[in-house]
């Protein structure tokens, strides 16, 4: 990993951590994981294998903003100069009332070939109107492609559910 994707995988998470701290006392945070570095997702197509591990999150600030993120690192062996990519797709219904909300997270198109598990060099997050903590349930589908030019991108997924 270069020098600058190293100080890009230490610095994403803690400016998460300042925005989630200075944004207001009332912050809460729920995290949900979708594979793991022994259990990736995993994506194969066209001879290339791409996997994928990591963490779709929602830091609820209550009156003041919502923002979901996501956190994810890939491995991948390339075969025709595809590419890998990590998404997740949010849904959730306000319990009282049943206001929607809906986000898009995708990360970087990335074609690294390495046996080793690297972060992406962002952590893609955005803001999502919701209503207060405590009263709104979300699900995410997390998933892991490979993005092959002229073709439909072969993907896999698992779906997460949580409550904030």
């Amino acid at each position: 990993m270069t020098y600058s994707r190293r100080v890009r995988a230490v610095l994403m998470p803690l400016v998460a951590a300042v925005l989630f701290f200075s944004m207001g006392a009332t912050a809460s945070a729920v995290s949900k994981s979708f594979g793991t570095t022994s259990t990736p997702l995993s994506v194969s197509a066209y001879g290339s294998v791409a996997k994928s591990y990591g963490s779709w999150s929602i830091y609820d600030q209550s009156f003041e903003t919502t923002f979901t993120q996501l956190v994810a690192s890939y491995k991948y062996t390339d075969a025709d100069n595809h590419k890998v990519f990590t998404a997740v797709s949010v849904s959730g219904t306000q319990r009282q009332g049943g206001a929607k909300f809906s986000a898009y997270l995708e990360t970087t198109h990335e074609n690294k070939v390495s046996s080793s598990w690297t972060a992406y060099p962002t952590s893609p997050w955005t803001n999502i109107s919701t209503p207060s903590a405590g009263t709104a349930d979300a699900t995410g589908t997390a998933k892991v492609c490979l993005d092959v030019p002229w073709r439909t991108d072969p993907c896999t997924s698992k779906q997460l559910t949580t409550s904030f």
